[in-house]
């Protein structure tokens, strides 16, 4: 009991600490992911749009095709944003909405996580190239990091695709891999289904048993 009442002192001040350091901080909740770059929040009672500052969707280009791989980066942003109470705070560089009307703000999240920076880390999107905005070198810094580790999305937007997409794979009902049938994680009530299926529900390739891509 006593380790929870410290637990819960401990969010309770890192938030305190957090909406001090960031001027204009706003509590919101998570009411829809829209596509891979927005949200849709409640925001004391009024329904916002909100693009998430400084990101962008990973592409590929194979012959005349642009693949843009929305699925698999909204399936990220709702495993850790859906639903869920979320911070909002604002740019000093960028206005303070896009050309669509949708508010430009940093998303935290959990213990104080930086969701932009995060999502860029975990290879699910790209820096916005042209903009000029406070945290732009960081941005970019992890995203040659993820690059070059193939973290996330980069898993398979660098690979050539040699699948056919007939293959069975296997999911999790909590996951955002698909895996072989030989899997350790394949054991633990996994569905099988078709990897086109994996692919258009936006599941990438478990980095361990190395399915099908």
């Amino acid at each position: 009991m006593i380790k929870i009442i410290l637990k819960a002192s401990l969010i309770v001040v890192s938030l305190a600490i957090l909406i001090c350091a960031v001027p204009g901080m706003q509590k919101a909740k998570v009411t829809k992911i829209i596509n891979g770059t927005t949200i849709e929040a409640d925001i004391n009672g009024k329904i916002e749009k909100v693009k998430l500052a400084g990101i962008g969707m990973i592409k590929k280009t194979e012959g005349k095709q642009t693949i843009d791989y929305e699925n698999e980066t909204k399936l990220f942003i709702q495993k850790h944003l859906g639903g869920k109470n979320i911070m909002l705070a604002r740019d000093s560089k960028l206005s303070d909405r896009d050309k669509n009307g949708n508010l430009l703000r940093y998303v935290y999240f959990g213990r104080n996580k930086f969701f932009n920076q995060f999502i860029i880390k975990q290879g699910y999107a790209i820096t916005v190239s042209g903009e000029g905005f406070d945290f732009v070198a960081k941005f970019k810094e992890m995203e040659k990091a993820a690059r070059d580790s193939k973290a996330g999305i980069w898993s398979i937007a660098l690979l050539k695709q040699t699948a056919s997409g007939d293959e069975t794979v296997y999911i999790l009902k909590s996951g955002i891999k698909y895996h072989n049938k030989s899997c350790r994680s394949a054991k633990k009530g996994a569905t099988a289904i078709k990897l086109k299926e994996a692919r258009t529900r936006g599941y990438l390739p478990c980095k361990v048993c190395k399915p099908p891509a």
